[in-house]
């Protein structure tokens, strides 16, 4: 067996992402799944209720993540969670 492509999804149901590398650790692959959608009702969504779920496109950096939609993009700034109190 060869492994030839490794996808992750950084956001549950969302687009998945390739990567040339994987680190895993004991929750499992660092950067898959780390994060999910969350719906009125406080329970995660995902592509088995809203199929278009696996269009969006996910690009998560330092900062933040950035959601892409048939090109409305929205960008959610995470910068302060990494950063240390003075």
């Amino acid at each position: 067996m060869k492994v030839t492509k490794l996808f992750v999804h950084p956001i549950k149901s969302l687009k998945c992402v390739p990567v040339k590398q994987i680190q895993v650790h004991p929750g499992g692959v660092r950067g898959d799944r780390e994060w999910m959608v969350i719906g009125a009702t406080n329970r995660f969504v995902s592509q088995r209720e809203k199929p278009v779920m696996g269009q969006i496109g996910v690009v998560v950096d330092e900062d933040g993540v950035t959601l892409d939609y048939q090109s409305h993009i929205v960008r959610f700034d995470l910068s302060s969670l990494h950063r240390k109190p003075p």
